[in-house]
């Protein structure tokens, strides 16, 4: 144990957060003043205490599984990681479950996605929000933050502007309101922008690397919403947003009819703009197809 918590600490240093959401809690939703299933590791010996009791739950790798994203067609995957360079930080995206665990150990499923800073030639990270499903587990209470834009007033302008987008995208009643909030959307990314998404449901990944590869996505999520939109609307609902302009970052998980669970991961460059995102979510099952005779 103590091998591997040394290993693995020589990642963090005390400007790394770790951050960590049970989405089996509730979060926001339906609250202004509490972020419940929600937890923060700040110091080294905060994070380091993570991970040890972390280790312990897991008990070894072999409980383990589906370490990916999986690539659907092989039903095999491991974590993506881009390097980056001087302009663009390294992220890494990571999902996995384990399996033979019971009662509060078990996770059915946990999205890790990292962003990286380099501190004399050395990777460190910056930011780590981690998403689990832990359905043995009980809800703690955290109060909520207020956001402090005074590091980063960019990420804020530019976070303001995508939720804008996305609420107009996913409300949109004609082909007009649609485009128009494609547009208003598509000003957070750049050239350079890619997004990822995994699908638990599906076990499939998908990567957009070009605005017009990002455009359509997006297209089809909202298109999706509506479509499964029922006379109480589509579902949406927040259950924790934490914009953070001091890790040039947004950690958002939402859900919807069409999408019970999703999780993203932004990661903005210096002028303000999403340069990585990584998204994982549960679609809904389509509806079984019943044939009378």
């Amino acid at each position: 144990m103590k091998a591997a918590l040394d290993q693995i600490m020589i990642d963090y240093d005390n400007e790394s957060m770790v951050a960590v959401f049970n989405d089996k809690c509730d979060g926001n939703k339906g609250t202004t003043t509490q972020r419940n299933g929600y937890t923060e590791f700040k110091t080294e010996t905060e994070i380091r205490g993570f991970f040890s009791n972390l280790f312990t739950q897991l008990g070894s790798a072999d409980n383990l599984d589906k370490v990916g994203p999986i690539d659907s067609g092989k039903k095999e995957g491991a974590p993506v990681v881009l390097s980056g360079n001087k302009l663009i930080r390294g992220n890494v995206f990571l999902t996995w479950s384990t399996k033979d665990l019971t009662g509060v150990n078990v996770i059915d499923w946990a999205t890790d996605s990292f962003s990286w800073q380099t501190k004399d030639g050395v990777a460190k990270v910056w930011k780590q929000n981690i998403v689990a499903t832990e359905p043995g587990k009980t809800c703690g209470e955290a109060a909520v933050v207020a956001r402090d834009c005074s590091d980063n007033q960019k990420v804020c302008d530019r976070w303001d502007n995508h939720f804008a987008a996305f609420v107009a995208g996913q409300g949109f009643t004609d082909d007009t309101e649609l485009e128009a909030a494609l547009t208003k959307i598509m000003l957070d990314y750049t050239a350079d922008s890619i997004v990822q998404v995994f699908d638990t449901r599906t076990q499939a990944y998908d990567k957009f690397d070009t605005p017009a590869a990002i455009k359509e996505m997006f297209k089809q999520l909202f298109t999706a919403m509506q479509e499964a939109k029922t006379d109480d609307g589509n579902g949406l609902a927040t259950k924790l947003l934490e914009v953070e302009p001091k890790f040039n970052g947004v950690f958002l998980v939402w859900e919807s009819t069409s999408h019970p669970k999703a999780t993203d991961t932004f990661v903005f460059d210096d002028d303000g703009l999403i340069i990585r995102q990584n998204i994982v979510v549960q679609t809904k099952a389509p509806a079984e197809v019943k044939v009378q005779v």
